[in-house]
């Protein structure tokens, strides 16, 4: 119910969810529509390679699939998303299976406990020379007080139809990690938090 009340999903723009056509869009009902929204925008942010050539810091942090290996295992947590209509934050809970399967991939599968029809299962890509995340230029790599490894990674997207600088963070420990998207549109001064999953461990 949260989800529903968030806001008005027949104002958003349905182009930009590339896996639906036109036909199967209409057929959802606003519950449907919001969540199909939700998912694709954290699915496209956070998980999908890019398929064009990146140009990254030959000096700059590096990453590995054994940083992940930290958060192999089962999760339970929650995602929470800013709507874009009202400003309104929204939160649903949500659960995780993550393996490391390569030196380069990591295969997860989100849960959705109370909409199991969302389930969705992708791969997390790390380039071969450990600069790309995702296809993204990681630009912040640190250790927390907590321990937490925190990688940051930056690029130019599309925020509300709008040029945007957004930024992925990810933090990674035994026993908690989250992936946050923050945005900043090319009129605003500072970054704004959009969704962040947040896990810990089972």
């Amino acid at each position: 119910m949260r989800a529903r009340d968030a806001g008005d999903p027949e104002t958003l723009d349905p182009a930009n969810v590339e896996f639906l056509t036109a036909e199967t869009w209409d057929a959802l009902d606003a519950f449907g529509k919001r969540l199909i929204l939700t998912q694709a925008i954290i699915t496209e942010a956070l998980f999908l390679c890019a398929q064009r050539k990146v140009n990254s810091d030959v000096d700059g942090p590096t990453v590995g699939a054994q940083d992940f290996s930290v958060i192999d295992g089962d999760w339970v947590g929650t995602l929470t998303y800013r709507d874009y209509g009202t400003g309104e934050l929204t939160v649903i809970a949500t659960k995780s299976i993550v393996t490391s399967i390569s030196d380069t991939k990591i295969k997860y599968t989100i849960f959705y406990p109370d909409e199991p029809w969302e389930d969705s299962q992708s791969t997390i890509d790390v380039s071969k020379d450990g600069r790309l995340l995702d296809g993204h230029v990681i630009s912040g790599r640190v250790i927390g007080e907590d321990g937490t490894l925190i990688l940051t990674t930056n690029y130019r997207g599309e925020d509300e139809n709008r040029q945007a600088d957004i930024r992925l963070t990810y933090g990674l420990s035994p026993t908690n990690f989250y992936i946050r998207k923050s945005d900043k549109i090319d009129d605003n001064n500072a970054y704004l938090e959009r969704n962040i999953y947040e896990f810990k461990r089972r």
